[in-house]
């Protein structure tokens, strides 16, 4: 019994992965570079909704999945908190300087 292969998108190309396949597997599958600055943090993945996901997200037949370049010197790997910005990975915000959280 063979298992079933799924159809998602990355950046609107379509990629056969089979199911049960993390998101790391459809960057594999379509470009290892791509998959590579993913995991140095160089680039983020959101879905379809905007929602930052991670490598190890669970995938469904029909996904849609954006790569795009992360911002900052750093990505948000190497920092929880940058500046006053969002932290898209947890949802936490820096405090203002000088005020309080």
């Amino acid at each position: 019994m063979g298992r079933e292969q799924i159809s998602v998108f990355v950046n609107d190309r379509p990629v056969k992965i089979y199911g049960g396949m993390a998101v790391k597997h459809a960057l594999l599958a379509l470009d290892q570079t791509l998959f590579e600055a993913a995991q140095d943090g160089k680039i983020l993945v959101r879905d379809d909704q905007g929602f930052i996901v991670g490598l190890e997200g669970a995938l469904h037949d029909g996904a849609r999945l954006y790569a795009k370049k992360a911002k900052g010197k750093k990505g948000f790997k190497d920092s929880r908190v940058q500046g006053n910005k969002i932290n898209e990975m947890d949802g936490k915000t820096a405090s203002k300087k000088g005020g309080s959280s």
